[in-house]
């Protein structure tokens, strides 16, 4: 009856350590799997990075091309102005040149 009993516990023993291994197996798998699906993101991942420091450096870029095109804007007002207030200076230089007579 001992030996009923101790080749029992054998052949039970021997089963759990193959559910043991087998486990073991699936998790050494799994552990061997994640680093693989991984993988392939890595240049995904360093192209996103690439791509917005390359945007961040355009959009920079983008506010220093508008900050001077308002800056040419508004010289090319003040050049405007300056042109309007040197004809003016010319007409009145021309009225007072005629001593106040206007020519027909």
């Amino acid at each position: 009856m001992t030996h009923v009993f101790e080749f029992f516990c054998f052949v039970s023993g021997s089963h759990f350590l193959e559910n043991m291994t087998s486990s073991l197996q699936k998790k050494g798998r799994q552990i061997q799997t994640a680093p693989l699906l991984i993988l392939p993101f890595i240049p995904i991942v360093a192209l996103i990075i690439q791509n917005t420091i390359s945007l961040c450096s355009v959009l920079q870029y983008q506010r220093e091309v508008e900050d001077v095109d308002r800056q040419v804007t508004a010289a090319a007002d003040v050049a405007r102005i300056v042109s309007s207030l040197q004809w003016e200076r010319s007409e009145v230089a021309f009225f007072i040149f005629l001593n106040g007579t206007t020519v027909r």
